[in-house]
């Protein structure tokens, strides 16, 4: 116990190594589920926001690419417009 929640530092680090895979999250549970069933509850509640947070950024940054990605290049709309405003000009003279 005093190894993995000996302190604030080292329970913070403990959660972060069960989140992001640096230790298997089961002999944690299992911990908590030894304390009482509403701290194994509480415990996967931790884990489930915090890998929805870590996919929704993720996700989010993949989208905002592929948007950036799909848009078109402003000078190249600049240049369309320029071409059509040259068409028209030597339409009318």
């Amino acid at each position: 116990i005093q190894l993995r929640w000996g302190g604030l530092p080292t329970s913070m680090v403990t959660l972060f190594m069960a989140v992001t895979g640096g230790a298997d999250w089961s002999e944690f549970y299992d911990f908590f589920h030894a304390q009482g069933v509403f701290y194994a509850f509480m415990f996967v509640l931790y884990t489930f926001c915090s890998m929805f947070a870590i996919f929704n950024v993720l996700t989010g940054i993949f989208v905002e690419r592929a948007l950036e990605a799909a848009a078109p290049d402003k000078e190249a709309l600049i240049m369309q417009e320029r071409a059509k405003l040259v068409q028209q000009v030597h339409q009318f003279s």
